[in-house]
């Protein structure tokens, strides 16, 4: 990663997600005026796609890039082979993932695996993923200026980034926690009539004596249900051809 794009000594900023507005590279790049002067050496790195649907956007955030004269500062990669994207989290020194709304990262797993330290967004499942200033550092979502504030705490303390990263690694994460193990009950308990030697045997491996097949199937609670309408968007071949609106 690093000789493709001829950096040296430059620290970098990686950002795992292809370009589309949730995701948040609009909040790196109005955070990123708030500490070049103090760190020049910062190059924002982008590893994802950014044309198909979301081309306009990715343009609307150059022309940005451009306005603020931000250019040297920041790489767009588009997608890349498996071995790249391994070479780009080697080469990471920070990993990023701002998002106005997620579900289960994976770049937030990638980076812990690859023990660097992750600064995410305090939006969906992250906040079960990363414990804050053990294994990760959490901001509020669309927020620049405590990104900035997160960036600069880590550029300015290599320790105490290197210990994230080392933390972040070692640490089971939200393999180890109540809530993932309840989701992980409650999948096998839902796959068990279509799986069943499987799902027993995966049920026992949980440190269960008792047979899942004598288990009642997963409750929930109606109150915490929330009427809503999603956009289902369509492609065929990469290419974008219709999308649906869908409740509920």
């Amino acid at each position: 990663m690093r000789s493709i794009h001829t950096m040296n000594r430059q620290r970098i900023g990686l950002h795992v997600a292809s370009v589309k507005p949730n995701k948040g590279h609009a909040v790196v790049i109005e955070s990123l005026q708030q500490f070049l002067c103090e760190y020049p050496d910062v190059r924002y790195v982008v590893v994802g796609k950014y044309d198909g649907l979301w081309k306009a956007y990715w343009e609307q955030l150059r022309a940005d890039i451009d306005r603020r004269k931000l250019s040297e500062h920041v790489i767009f990669s588009g997608h890349v082979a498996d071995d790249v994207l391994a070479d780009a989290y080697a080469a990471a020194d920070i990993v990023v993932l701002p998002s106005l709304a997620e579900t289960f990262p994976l770049t937030v797993l990638d980076g812990m695996a690859w023990s660097k330290p992750v600064i995410a967004s305090r939006v969906g499942g992250v906040a079960h993923m990363i414990t804050d200033e053990t294994d990760g550092l959490l901001v509020s979502a669309n927020d620049s200026s405590g990104l900035a504030q997160a960036l600069i705490r880590l550029l300015s303390d290599r320790q105490f980034s290197n210990t994230l990263g080392e933390i972040s690694a070692k640490e089971p994460g939200i393999y180890g926690n109540a809530a993932w193990k309840e989701a992980i009950e409650n999948l096998l308990l839902m796959l068990a009539p279509l799986s069943p030697h499987i799902t027993e045997e995966l049920w026992h491996q949980m440190g269960y004596d008792d047979s899942i097949h004598t288990q009642r199937m997963p409750s929930f609670d109606p109150s915490l249900i929330v009427a809503d309408v999603g956009t289902v968007i369509c492609q065929i071949n990469g290419k974008f051809r219709s999308k649906l609106r869908v409740g509920g």
